[in-house]
């Protein structure tokens, strides 16, 4: 495989990464700012809020439940 041949696909690599990925990271995020979207257990939200940065505070407590949303489901679709 040539050089030429390798940056191609790199390139078209990093225009589907971008036009796949990040379009789903940036649709999850939105469709996020409403806490109705959210199944809220006070216990468990609490328990990982701790678990994720150590602390239960109103920034760790928007991790918890941001995080593995926005970052988890998109991702795993292609693997």
């Amino acid at each position: 495989m040539t050089e030429s041949e390798k940056c191609e696909i790199l390139q078209k690599a990093k225009i589907w990464f971008k036009d796949s990925i990040i379009e789903n990271h940036i649709k999850n995020t939105l469709k996020l700012s409403n806490i109705k979207e959210f199944n809220v257990n006070p216990f468990l939200l609490a328990y990982l809020s701790n678990f994720l940065e150590g602390n239960h505070d109103p920034i760790s407590i928007a991790k918890a439940l941001i995080y593995p949303r926005v970052l988890g489901t998109s991702i795993n679709i292609f693997t």
